[in-house]
């Protein structure tokens, strides 16, 4: 999609995620933070992405009140990147 992605320790990549959610006042991930320990204990697999967190009890609520969200997939992830160089939140 033309970003390129660096590989970094994990430490590294923690500390670059710390230092930017303190800067910034309302920050989304800061009540999320204690999901990434100091320490990764056990090594990344795709088995394990995103094994700590799931959309079924949202889905069951929205779907509760007539709402059947997107299901995840490519063109759905270009359209959210689209948005978001639209409004430049992206370069």
């Amino acid at each position: 999609m033309g970003y390129n992605l660096e590989t970094v320790p994990y430490s590294a990549w923690r500390k670059a995620l710390m230092a930017q959610v303190m800067s910034s006042d309302g920050n989304v991930l800061a009540p999320v933070l204690s999901s990434f320990p100091e320490r990764q204990t056990t090594p990344p697999t795709p088995e394990r992405a995103g094994a700590g967190f799931s959309d079924i009890p949202t889905r069951r609520a929205l779907a509760k009140i007539g709402i059947d969200p997107p299901n995840m997939d490519k063109q759905l992830y270009q359209r959210w990147l689209k948005w978001f160089k639209e409004i430049r939140f992206l370069p």
